[in-house]
């Protein structure tokens, strides 16, 4: 007889039945450590990735406006320059800059253009340079931003493009003002002041320098889901939508705002003029020189039909330097 639990071959001869193999303790638990590392390590990035919101959402004015409260190098306005104020509350004030065209009185009114400022600028560095317009007899109206330069307050989308409004309506019925020749010029995060302007007073003619389709489009390479923005600065949606010539500036060998914006706003305009600067970043700009001035100044006459003299005048450049000084 065979064993009691056993196999039998032909033989007859008792067989033992096969060893069964139980999975080790150390397996299991290899398996699981993984999983759980993976779970903490997704966990972390998370959390990591919360915190880089919070931080971006927070900290995004001061990102997007540093110039804000930052020391700045005080240079008295031109001469006949009226400096104009608008309350922020706390006691504090903003400034803008007027200067009146050169030969413009109510019976000879002439155009006029908005100038507004890159985000580490104030308006300063700008009122000689901007001697090019007041020489031609172009008004110049400087806004500055909340918390730049001497202006208190903080600064934001909301609140510099209302300021920029209301230094506009303060000046846009004079009668020395055509305002069938009224003109938005932008530089950098002022291209997105004056697209906002557009959107509440059409100008004539706008001109965007080193400008950037939105602020959305700027920060994805941030991971910055546009939900999270405060100040968007959608300059692609009033771009596309304006009827009024455009002048695009932009260096190639920007590496702030990227040259693809300047080409991409232009594609999508109605009636836009690209000019690239091939030896030009952000922030070098010949705006001292012929190269930017004239076609600058024949784009407002030529394609925007605003009476406006191109023949440069003598020593300009040297003037403004000299000018600028502290």
């Amino acid at each position: 007889m065979p064993e009691t639990g056993t196999m039998t071959q032909d033989g007859g001869l008792p067989v033992r039945p096969p060893a069964r193999v139980v999975a080790s303790g150390s397996g299991r638990r290899k398996g699981a450590g993984l999983k759980t590392w993976l779970i903490r390590a997704l966990l972390t990035l998370a959390f990591a990735y919360l915190c880089w919101l919070w931080f971006l959402y927070v900290m995004q004015a001061r990102i997007l406006f540093p110039g804000w409260s930052m020391p700045f190098d005080e240079i008295q306005p031109p001469a006949g320059t009226e400096i104009m104020t608008i309350d922020v509350g706390g006691g504090e004030q903003t400034q803008g800059w007027f200067r009146l065209g050169e030969g413009r009185d109510a019976a000879h009114p002439g155009p006029l253009v908005v100038f507004a400022h890159g985000n580490a600028e104030v308006i300063d560095e700008w009122a000689w340079l901007l001697d090019r317009y007041h020489n031609r007899g172009v008004s110049v109206l400087l806004p500055e931003y909340r918390g730049f330069g001497r202006s208190g307050g903080e600064p934001g989308q909301r609140e510099l493009v209302s300021d920029a409004i209301e230094f506009l309506e303060r000046v846009i019925d004079r009668p020395e003002i055509d305002q069938n020749a009224v003109i938005y010029h932008g530089r950098s995060i002022g291209t997105g002041v004056v697209c906002q302007l557009a959107k509440h007073r059409a100008p004539n003619a706008l001109i965007l320098e080193s400008p950037f389709m939105s602020i959305a489009a700027m920060t994805a390479r941030y991971l910055a889901p546009p939900q999270l923005l405060k100040h968007p600065f959608r300059n692609d949606e009033v771009v596309a939508s304006l009827d009024a010539p455009i002048l695009i500036l932009h260096g190639v060998q920007d590496s702030i705002v990227p040259i693809a914006n300047g080409r991409q706003l232009a594609k999508i305009a109605k009636h836009a003029e690209l000019i690239e600067f091939p030896d030009a970043g952000h922030n070098n700009m010949p705006v001292e020189d012929r190269a930017y001035w004239w076609p600058v100044l024949e784009f407002l006459r030529e394609r925007a039909g605003i009476p406006i003299t191109v023949t440069p005048i003598k020593d300009e450049a040297d003037q403004a330097k000299t000018r600028s000084a502290p």
